[in-house]
């Protein structure tokens, strides 16, 4: 069949689904079925479902809510606890709604994907349920208080729509139910305020642009010392917008920000910035990737302040505002650290931080009107710690420490730096417990969007392969942003191949240094880090044993026209310009893997309801394979959508079907162990 006239339907048909099911079913027979892949997947459920994972909280006016995902409950459970209790460790859970009660009323089969709390109310919710793990949701405003949908209240039909709180009786509507209401890349082009009571056809039409744009957005910003403000983003790209205030007769003004300026926050009537491009003032050049304050009044950007500066190995994470300071977590070769600031008449003050020096530092909550900030720190080989610090006192406290999910004797966590092409040092980070040629070793990577990956605590991997003797490899190439703003744009567009070159050099370290050997290389990547893996996969087969491609993105001269992929052209060019064409065909791997070369096995996931990267590049990559005579496997999930959001049985079987692969094609043959000891791996 020919695939490839699929590529531009959202909408599969029955030939394909036909297609990619029966694909699907013969990756089942070959690497999901025996007892071996029962016990693997069955443990791996028990350890998703866990009971010793720390609860991770939002906490709202003394009570902490928490998601809770288990055996019991499947697809999940909303939950409130009382805040005192729950920092003793003794939380008192009430259960609040149960997410499968949403499917008989929707008609539908849906998953929690968000929970937005009015911060003025925290007790009213506006729910995100989404068909089958879908980016498009449904939106239904739920009392907690009383248990229930709130009567005549803010609700929704399913789609991607943006909805966001005003405040307790208001919400700004960002409509995408109707074709009309969309950009080409499928998100809303149109800003409406809209108060209860009203019907959405009586709520006032703030801004409709034009559908080129990628999408538009609104927001109130609270701040605490100084007058709350609506801001309205129109983005004509991923990284490049326009923001407006929206004035209380709501017509908007354009605040004037210097190109390439993103606002991060609002703290005592200065914006905070984050800048992607120099910015020159007449007294002051503030170079990219700082973070600025800069007072805005009467339609001017007035006096700013530099709150920090990065150097070429530091990168900004976040900025989070709380009742009396700015906080700031940013990368310093890969490694999490904080910097505080306070306003204080008319003075910035940089503040005492706690030294929580570590590879992975999250910050997992801030409560409306305090200084209380909760984070979890953690590494590939250290369970996660929560705490919280009040930034006010300076104190910090543990909350809740995870017990070890996996034996850590002897496996450790390095970082390292590998020689690109040009001279660049590109960071990785390697664990496991032997360096040596027979090593098999899982090298994941994402590089693009300037997103950071950082080493979290490896509860699966550490069980299932660290434990046995494999490694594990994080490489930090350029697209992502672990170095800062200008690591990310040093492989965009026209110089994309950069994070398949500098892929090919981190391989090429852990080679040359005998860490591992191509025999024993797998390569793992989702969504754009497919990208990466495939094209590497068709640069450098001979430096692989195995490649692992989850979601991928393949097909680079037509993925404008699949999905949201129209919103991706200012990180990959556009097909549709002569001079991108060029540097598209050399990375796509649908136009460079040859059926004459002689390549790897390769594992494809995707899903079905995955409506932000479509199955159909899955679908044409897994046809494209085959008929170059190249072995491969097509597993396809038929909930979960991009971001995964299904029950952990679901996520446990493709879980477990990924280290089915990986045992079978790296040459390892893990020892069994003792409470299992009749397991065979194949």
């Amino acid at each position: 069949m020919n695939i490839n006239r699929y590529a531009n339907l959202e909408n599969l048909n029955d030939e394909t689904i036909a297609f990619a099911k029966n694909a699907h079913q013969k990756t089942i027979s070959s690497l999901c079925s025996g007892e071996d892949f029962d016990n693997l997947s069955k443990q791996i459920f028990k350890q998703l479902s866990d009971s010793k994972h720390i609860p991770l909280c939002e906490e709202h006016r003394d009570c902490m809510y928490h998601f809770l995902q288990d055996e019991t409950y499947p697809k999940g459970v909303y939950r409130v606890a009382s805040s005192p209790l729950y920092r003793a460790g003794i939380p008192d859970w009430k259960i609040l709604f149960s997410v499968a009660d949403f499917d008989e009323l929707l008609q539908d089969n849906v998953y929690l994907t968000k929970i937005d709390h009015c911060e003025t109310n925290p007790q009213r919710v506006l729910l995100s349920l989404s068909p089958l793990g879908m980016d498009a949701a449904y939106i239904l405003e739920f009392d907690l208080e009383n248990q229930c949908l709130v009567k005549n209240g803010f609700h929704f039909p399913c789609s991607k729509a943006s909805i966001t709180w005003r405040d307790k009786d208001s919400i700004f509507v960002c409509p995408a139910w109707e074709k009309e209401q969309c950009t080409q890349s499928g998100y809303s082009r149109e800003v409406w305020l809209m108060k209860r009571g009203e019907m959405f056809e009586d709520a006032v039409l703030i801004l409709r642009t034009s559908q080129d744009k990628v999408a538009v957005e609104a927001w109130r910003y609270l701040d605490a010392q100084g007058s709350d403000m609506d801001i309205l983003l129109v983005r004509h790209g991923f990284f490049s917008e326009e923001y407006f205030k929206i004035n209380e007769d709501n017509h908007i003004e354009k605040i004037p920000l210097p190109q390439g300026a993103e606002i991060c926050g609002l703290f005592a009537g200065f914006l905070l910035l984050r800048l992607r491009e120099d910015w020159k003032r007449t007294k002051h050049k503030y170079l990219s990737g700082s973070v600025i304050a800069v007072k805005y009044a009467r339609h001017q950007l007035l006096e700013a302040f530099e709150l920090f500066c990065p150097n070429s190995h530091q990168s900004i994470e976040y900025v989070e505002t709380s009742r009396r300071f700015v906080v700031i977590h940013y990368l310093d070769n890969v490694s999490g650290r904080l910097k505080a600031w306070k306003y204080l008449k008319g003075i910035w003050q940089q503040q005492e931080t706690p030294n929580l020096s570590t590879y992975n530092l999250e910050l997992i909550d801030q409560p409306y009107g305090g200084d209380i900030f909760y984070f979890l720190a953690e590494d590939c080989i250290t369970p996660p710690t929560l705490y919280s610090w009040d930034a006010y006192l300076n104190e910090l406290c543990v909350i809740r420490k995870r017990t070890p999910a996996f034996n850590h004797q002897n496996i450790v966590l390095e970082q390292y730096f590998a020689q690109a092409d040009d001279g660049i040092s590109i960071p990785y980070f390697w664990c496991g417990k032997n360096k040596s040629a027979n090593t098999p070793t899982i090298i994941y990577v994402y590089g693009g969007f300037g997103v950071n990956v950082l080493p979290q605590y490896q509860e699966v991997i550490g069980k299932h392969w660290l434990e046995k003797g494999g490694a594990f490899v994080l490489a930090n190439i350029r697209g992502g942003g672990e170095l800062g703003v200008d690591w990310h744009f040093a492989a965009q567009r026209e110089n994309k191949m950069r994070s398949v070159q500098d892929l090919i050099a981190v391989l090429g370290d852990l080679h040359k240094n005998n860490f591992t050997s191509p025999q024993y290389t797998i390569l793992q990547g989702g969504s754009n880090g497919a990208l990466i893996v495939c094209a590497t996969l068709a640069n450098a087969p001979q430096k692989l044993s195995a490649a692992i491609a989850e979601m991928p993105i393949v097909d680079m001269l037509h993925f404008h026209q699949i999905a949201a992929g129209a919103s991706w052209i200012e990180e990959y060019g556009n097909p549709e310009d002569e001079n991108m064409q060029k540097t598209l065909h050399q990375i796509s791997p649908l136009q460079q893997i040859k059926s004459q070369t002689n390549y790897p096995p390769v594992l494809i996931t995707t899903d079905l309801a995955d409506d932000r990267v479509h199955c159909s590049h899955a679908l044409k990559l897994h046809h494209h394979l085959n008929l170059c005579n190249i072995t491969n496997y097509l597993y396809l999930n038929q909930a979960g959508g991009h971001a995964g959001n299904a029950d952990k049985q679901t996520v446990a079987n493709e879980m477990a079907t990924i280290y089915s692969f990986v045992n079978q094609y790296s040459r390892f043959r893990p020892k069994a162990d003792k409470a299992a000891s009749r397991r065979q791996y194949k």
